[in-house]
């Protein structure tokens, strides 16, 4: 779309700058990765199962943040939320019937 608007002269385009790229490539094989994941957890998960685990995304984050961007851990407050993610987590693991059958090998996929 961009290269035919620039080809009709109705646009200006700069021309592509590898160094401008390739950040923008480790974003689109990160997100390419985590629909890969997403839907092989599907395939061998429900989809409340996936959902739930999914909700855990917080805990993760706030930690990688710390480690690669040198932010500050977070507050106290943001602990007692991020604890109660994963205790609702594992609350529905301990109920799920899956799990209950299957034990942990439900939620790992080979």
């Amino acid at each position: 779309f961009i290269w035919g608007a620039a080809f009709c002269k109705i646009l200006q385009v700069d021309s592509l700058q590898w160094k401008y790229v390739v950040p923008y490539l480790y974003y689109t094989v990160a997100f390419s990765m985590g629909v890969y994941c997403n839907m092989k957890s599907l395939q061998h998960s429900n989809v409340e199962t996936v959902i739930v685990f999914r909700a855990l995304t917080p805990c993760i984050v706030s930690l990688l943040d710390v480690l690669f961007l040198g932010r500050e851990y977070p507050s106290r407050k943001s602990w007692t939320g991020l604890g109660l993610l994963v205790l609702g987590a594992y609350g529905y693991a301990l109920k799920d019937p899956q799990f209950q059958t299957q034990g942990y090998d439900v939620y790992f996929w080979p």
